[in-house]
């Protein structure tokens, strides 16, 4: 006669008799039932628990897994220990249902997809199959081989560690970057300097003049003495300034002139771009948002000496005029200027108002601020080879400024300087098409500022990356 034996989680059990039930139906689950008999009362199972249930003659029955277990205690008594416990089942169905698997089964047919479940996810489960799988999917599994003209790389996806398989690059991917005080300061510096790991403008001292006008009034003007004292002209002399004129001014319209002892001022005359040297000039096209340094031979007024320099303001509509003025000074006593690059107060401090109409004196406001000159302020940097890249698939330049809504701007050349192309921030470089044969080419950046209508912003460039990818092997 045989008889039967059951285990749980490893420990035999005493089951009830009568109390096995098993429902096995095709393409159901088997679900097996019994009580298990606790004379000690100790035992406790948790779901998930192997269960094997076996016949000394025929073997092991049934495998599965213990979903509920029920205690009973059914004596009066509560002092005794007997109790029942009502075991339901899961069979080996459980294995797989406990497991996920979310890898993207894309073009897999499904005998393949269930014998590769198998393998990396249910396998530690215990579950085997019968079957052969070859599927590559990292790139340890691609770089196993002989590969011939053909490489094992990182997926795009951000996974790490999945692979693809692609022709072999043509060279080699390239990215350069500059965030240090020492390769900002390799190449050819203009009026900037590299320091505290950023590239940075040099500054010079300006003069700043606001005026307003608070009504449209023709015939406005305004002229504010900065200097004063007594200086003769040299013979066939030159007077020098560079003016800056912010595009928030109603009209571009604000010069430097000179007043002589003899109650004459300088009017008419024109520098070298034939614009008067007179505050009623329109310089939309010379200093609007930018440094336009003007020259003016004074040989009319040979013989003559200066005793005023003043800002003129010849602006007619109405509203807020701002100007900035730098190195103001005769050529024949440019060791003495009248507004120097180092000043740190003009001559005349606080400026006077010496003629108005329409201007209230009391709407003239003046200061000196370090200034940036984006004009003459640039780098350029070493010649990079780029030539190890031989074939291009992609590329890219960005760049990181700091400082209060300064900008830089980057142009590129691929010619040793001879060109450039401008940049833009972000994008790919400039005339470097997918498939462009960058043998033998070198990369060269012309890093300039921008500083808006305030010259008083010193933006800082901190960092700059250039990244191209190599192109395969055509």
């Amino acid at each position: 006669m045989s008889t039967i034996s059951c285990t749980i989680g490893g420990t035999p059990v005493t089951i009830k008799n009568n109390s096995v039930n098993l429902s096995s139906q095709h393409s159901q689950r088997s679900i097996l039932s019994l009580t298990v008999e606790d004379s000690t009362g100790t035992l406790f199972f948790l779901r998930g628990q192997q269960i094997v249930f076996s016949d000394s003659v025929l073997g092991i029955e049934y495998t599965g897994w213990v979903q509920t277990a029920l205690p009973q205690r059914l004596a009066v008594n509560l002092s005794q220990t007997y109790q029942e416990i009502i075991v339901t089942t899961m069979d080996n169905q459980y294995l797989p249902d406990k497991r996920t698997n979310e890898l993207p089964y894309v073009n897999f047919k499904a005998g393949d997809i269930v014998a590769d479940f198998i393998e990396t996810t249910l396998a530690s489960e215990g579950v085997t199959g019968d079957y052969a799988l070859e599927h590559d999917s990292t790139i340890t599994e691609f770089g196993t081989g002989l590969l011939t003209n053909a490489a094992s790389i990182q997926t795009p996806n951000g996974n790490t560690g999945d692979g693809q398989l692609q022709i072999a690059k043509a060279g080699a991917d390239l990215t350069i970057t500059e965030n240090t005080t020492a390769v900002f300061a390799a190449g050819t510096l203009s009026n900037v300097t590299a320091t505290a790991n950023t590239l940075v403008p040099n500054t010079v001292s300006g003069l700043k003049m606001v005026a307003t006008l608070p009504f449209t009034q023709p015939n406005a003007n305004l002229r504010v003495n900065i200097w004063s004292g007594s200086k003769a002209l040299g013979t066939n002399d030159t007077f020098n300034f560079t003016i800056f004129i912010s595009s928030a001014s109603p009209e571009i319209k604000v010069s430097v002139g000179l007043l002589f002892n003899d109650g004459t001022n300088t009017t008419a005359i024109a520098d070298a771009n034939g614009f008067p040297i007179d505050g009623t000039t329109d310089l939309a096209t010379q200093a609007k948002d930018k440094w336009d340094t003007r020259a003016f031979s004074t040989t009319t007024y040979n013989g003559k000496t200066i005793s005023k320099v003043y800002v003129e303001f010849g602006g007619t509509t109405s509203g807020i005029y701002t100007c900035y003025i730098q190195n103001v000074f005769l050529t024949s006593a440019s060791g003495t200027p009248f507004f120097s690059t180092t000043a740190t107060a003009p001559n005349v401090n606080p400026p006077t108002v010496q003629v108005t109409t329409g201007y209230p004196t009391t709407c003239v406001l003046s200061s000196v601020s370090p200034v940036v000159n984006p004009n003459v302020s640039n780098r350029i940097s070493t010649n990079y080879s780029i030539d190890s890249v031989k074939l291009l698939m992609s590329s890219t330049i960005s760049w990181v400024v700091v400082g209060t809504s300064g900008k830089a701007t980057i142009s590129a050349s691929y010619d040793g300087g001879a060109t450039y192309q401008p940049c833009t921030n972000g994008s790919a470089l400039p005339a470097f098409p997918v498939g462009s044969v960058l043998a033998s080419l070198t990369l060269t950046l012309l890093e300039s500022f921008d500083v808006g209508s305030d010259p008083t912003i010193v933006p800082a460039l901190q960092s700059v990356i250039v990244s191209l990818v190599s192109a395969p092997n055509a």
